[in-house]
């Protein structure tokens, strides 16, 4: 603390900052979490990856995918952001970024300020901070920009990659350097190579928000998972059109659940699967299955009970996982035009898939001009857009592979070949498109501004039971003892009447037992604050345990009082449904030197 405090005022008083501030020790947690928590990143080579301003919950996901070693910021960003009037996406200043790594677990630096990012000084300081933070590093700016230029002239300077690797490789990027005077003449003055120093072409700066996006083509973005934050972002950025390639709720060939994982703090993205044991979100599959069990509930949020997500809502998920209808909604607000092309269940990754979704295909890249498709990681969507693009253009499988690595994808082991080969031999024959292409799932969603919203599926989709998000708690309906309170949640589509779930659940809630606040006000009791309790091999939540009640006779003999009134409830329960009395049960706790009795009412709700 007292680090952070000098660290702090240092900045106030405006002292020069040294090029490299550390923080942290790094926690391995598993390479398998890498693609699911950190598709954004641009991955540079095995040693450096890029990305935009980081949200509190990007740095805590570099910890928990093992993915990094370390951060490293270009820019000191002095100030805290919340975009476009969201909850979610919050941007931590450098301050704030250093405290949630230091509790993240993973290692956090900054280049000294005052110093132009394409200047071979910048270029200088850059390497001498790398080469005291342990790799792999995460370097990230204001949109990836910035951090990708200068981790490219660092990999120059070194000879790890040619001058013109430098400006081919920020264009595979999407990000346009040679026309940019200090940058060219940097590579050039680096590498003394001379096809570094024409200025060509015009730069092309990245998406001024979205920086997630990986550019294929002009026409067409990749991403994975989007949240609800990111839409006025996109919007701004000029996209009209979002693809979706996640699973329904609903498989339609099969009529089957089909709702895919959230990405969760503290949990493990792989395990379990959405429907196993029970569901994946169960509190006794999420406590197993946490990443790390020493972190403090704080890691979460300051308010959280637990120290691991058990629901993320800001990618469209609900107590079971993500919810594809919930995202469509969404969109409509923002009046997107929106493609539904699901992969996985119906379709897999072979030439059934391609044939049934190609004139979906066809039209987003012909007429819908910039496209953003996304799925969880982003890999199904390059790995169609390749296969379109390869088999259209004539394109080899080589050359896809070759462009998926680039964006960080790779199908080596995926029948992207087979699939090319199949269309490109005469095998296999791309369907005839008419100029509207229309199926039986076509869906109109009708937004708040009136623009209609198109959903486009390859089969008829089963109808849904779409539930909204769960309202705020209600007070407690007593101010003293026990009482109850309630929550609610909206019907939007009702399946034909086949929807069973609560539209209305409750808990039950405590206050201090009236019997103990008139003993106390009459000062025949005091409290006992009673933690770490466990009560059927469970810990209670320590929130609703209420205090002891404690009497002392006139020879200071202590003496235990029964409160009926007093209600423990376990940590397990999600207190949602019908709260139900148990049986009664002593239990025996310890204050100083004596032994108290006190007797249990449990509730727990189903």
């Amino acid at each position: 603390m007292r680090l952070r405090d000098n660290f702090v005022r240092r900045i106030i008083m405006g002292r020069v900052l040294l090029p490299l501030f550390v923080v942290g020790a790094f926690v391995v947690f598993g390479c398998s979490e890498a693609s699911r928590k950190t598709w954004w990143a641009k991955k540079i080579n095995e040693d450096f990856s890029t990305a935009g301003r980081l949200t509190d919950r990007q740095v805590k996901y570099a910890a928990e995918s093992g993915r990094f070693k370390s951060i490293l910021s270009i820019f000191f960003f002095s100030k805290e952001e919340r975009r476009c009037n969201d909850t979610c996406n919050f941007y931590p200043s450098t301050p704030g970024c250093i405290e949630i790594a230091e509790l993240a677990g993973i290692q956090y630096a900054f280049l000294r300020r005052g110093v132009s990012w394409s200047s071979a000084r910048a270029v200088a300081e850059f390497e001498a901070d790398v080469q005291r933070l342990p790799k792999p590093i995460l370097v990230h700016c204001v949109n990836a920009f910035y951090a990708t230029g200068i981790a490219l002239l660092y990999l120059a300077k070194r000879g790890e990659i040619q001058c013109s690797d430098v400006f081919s490789r920020g264009r595979a990027f999407g990000f346009e350097y040679q026309g940019i005077p200090e940058f060219t003449h940097t590579a050039f003055t680096l590498t003394k190579s001379p096809s570094c120093s024409p200025y060509l072409h015009k730069p092309r700066l990245p998406s001024k928000r979205y920086w997630m996006a990986k550019r294929l083509t002009d026409c067409v973005y990749i991403a994975g998972q989007i949240q609800v934050g990111d839409l006025c972002s996109i919007r701004e950025d000029g996209f009209k059109t979002i693809a979706n390639m996640r699973k329904g709720p609903v498989i339609p060939c099969g009529n089957r659940p089909s709702q895919e994982e959230v990405t969760l703090i503290n949990i493990d993205s792989y395990k379990p699967k959405t429907y196993e044991s029970g569901g994946r979100q169960l509190r006794k599959n999420l406590l197993k299955f946490r990443l790390d069990a020493t972190k403090p509930n704080s890691y979460v949020s300051p308010t959280s009970t637990d120290n691991f997500e058990s629901q993320n809502v800001c990618e469209f998920g609900d107590e079971i996982g993500y919810n594809e209808t919930i995202e469509r909604i969404a969109l409509a607000k923002y009046e997107f035009e929106y493609y539904h092309v699901p992969v996985g269940g119906c379709y897999q990754y072979d030439e059934d898939a391609l044939e049934g979704h190609y004139c979906v295909l066809k039209e987003m890249f012909e007429e819908k001009c910039p496209v953003l498709f996304h799925c969880r990681t982003g890999t199904r969507s390059a790995y169609f857009a390749l296969l379109y693009l390869a088999i259209t253009q004539k394109k080899s499988c080589q050359w896809a592979l070759d462009t998926g690595l680039s964006i960080g994808y790779d199908y080596r082991s995926y029948p992207m070949c087979q699939v090319i080969s199949s269309f490109a031999s005469g095998n296999r024959q791309l369907p005839e498109c008419s100029p509207a292409p229309t199926t039986a799932d076509s869906t109109t969603i009708t937004p708040t501004t009136g623009t209609p919203l198109t959903t486009i599926t390859p089969t008829t989709r089963a109808p849904l039971c779409l539930y909204g998000n769960w309202s705020a708690w209600s007070e407690c309906s007593r101010s003293c003892g026990i009482g109850t309170q309630k929550r609610s949640r909206e019907l939007f589509e009702s399946a034909g009447g086949a929807c069973k779930n609560p539209l209305v659940v409750c808990r039950i809630c405590q206050n201090r037992p009236c019997e103990f606040e008139a003993a106390v006000k009459q000062g025949r009791c005091k409290s006992i604050p009673v933690e770490n309790v466990t009560y059927d091999g469970e810990e209670i939540r320590r929130e609703l345990i209420a205090g002891g009640c404690a009497a002392q006779t006139s020879s200071g003999e202590n003496r235990s009082v029964v409160l009926p009134s007093q209600v423990w409830c376990t940590k397990s329960s999600n207190y949602e449904g019908e709260c139900v009395p148990m049986k009664f049960k002593s239990k025996r706790f310890r204050v100083g030197r004596s032994r108290k009795v006190a007797v249990l009412i449990n509730k727990r709700c189903k």
